[in-house]
């Protein structure tokens, strides 16, 4: 599933911002991008990109909306895939191998 999380946060609370890097570290398979924008009173809003099994952004949202100095957040899904970022290296299969000609 592809889907995003928002979520407003007071920036001047304590290590928030620390936690929320932490965070999306620790799910940068699933936390594909970020963007945050400045709002008045120290708060910001963030839009994380996200992909993943529903329950496990679905954690990561959870995570996120439990933290200290979050004012609100919410995840958005949708049954829509993305495309991978990086394709797969190509398979190995034996140094004699090459591409589909069989060693030959």
């Amino acid at each position: 599933m592809a889907g995003t999380i928002t979520i407003v946060y007071d920036e001047s609370k304590g290590n928030l911002l620390q936690r929320l890097a932490e965070l999306e570290r620790r799910y940068l398979d699933e936390v594909i991008s970020s963007l945050h924008v400045q709002l008045e009173n120290d708060h910001r809003i963030e839009v994380l990109l996200v992909q993943g099994p529903a329950r496990k952004l679905q954690s990561i949202a959870d995570q996120l909306l439990t933290l200290k100095g979050v004012k609100t957040g919410k995840l958005t899904l949708t049954t829509m895939l993305m495309p991978p970022l990086h394709p797969l290296p190509p398979r190995v299969y034996g140094s004699n191998q090459r591409s589909g000609n069989q060693g030959r």
